[in-house]
This record gives structure tokens, C-alpha cells and sequence, in this order.
């Protein structure tokens, strides 16, 4: 029903023109703002079947800094926040290989 497309309209994802006005808490959607405000998770997810739940979020957190103490920290926060500690050393998975769960994967791709 469209959801898809709009979420790509909304991350800037689209290559054909799109019109009208998007607002964002009531203001003009800024661009380089709102991808820093917001992040954009495909309907697939991509990930190293054979990674913990931590290592796949280290490799994602270190692409942001080169400090391994401050992503460690921020690791540790992210798996908090989402609720995944106690999946923190099960691997990914995939589908020739059992890890979390379909919904775990999707918070990790957050």
C-alpha cells in the first residue's frame, strides 16, 4: 500500500522527483538533519551470519570512531537500549545457520 515508498521518499532514497512538503515536528524537513535524527533500516537485512549479536555491532559502531573505548560504550548502551544483552554473544545467523530471532536481527540492524 505504498509503505515502502514512502519511507525511501522520506530518507531521500528515490531518484524520480517528489513533490509536496514534509514536515518534521512541525518544520520543513532538513535533509542533512533528519539523517542525522533518523536512520533508514532496509526490509533485508545484511549481516555476517557468523558475528555475536556484540561483534556486529562493534564493526558497525567502530565505522563511526576509531576509539574502541568509546565504541564499547556505545555498544553497551545501544544493547541495553534495545533490550539485547542476553543476546549479546548468540551469533546473527542465517538460513543455514540458527541465531536470534527475525525480530532480535531487525533491532540490530537499528
Amino acid at each position: 500500500a505504498g509503505k515502502t515508498a514512502l519511507l525511501d521518499a522520506l530518507a531521500d532514497r528515490v531518484k524520480a522527483p517528489v513533490g509536496g512538503e514534509v514536515l518534521v515536528n512541525g518544520n520543513l524537513k532538513d535533509s542533512s538533519r533528519f539523517k542525522y535524527i533518523s536512520k533508514y533500516v532496509p526490509q533485508e537485512d545484511h549481516h555476517i551470519p557468523v558475528l555475536t549479536v556484540r561483534q556486529t555491532l562493534m564493526c558497525s559502531a567502530l565505522l563511526y570512531t576509531t576509539d574502541t573505548s568509546l565504541a564499547r560504550e556505545r555498544v553497551d548502551y545501544v544493547l541495553e537500549l534495545l533490550g539485547l544483552q542476553t543476546e549479546e554473544n548468540v551469533i546473527i545467523g542465517g538460513p543455514l545457520l540458527r541465531g536470534i530471532s527475525g525480530g532480535q536481527k531487525r533491532r540490530v540492524s537499528i
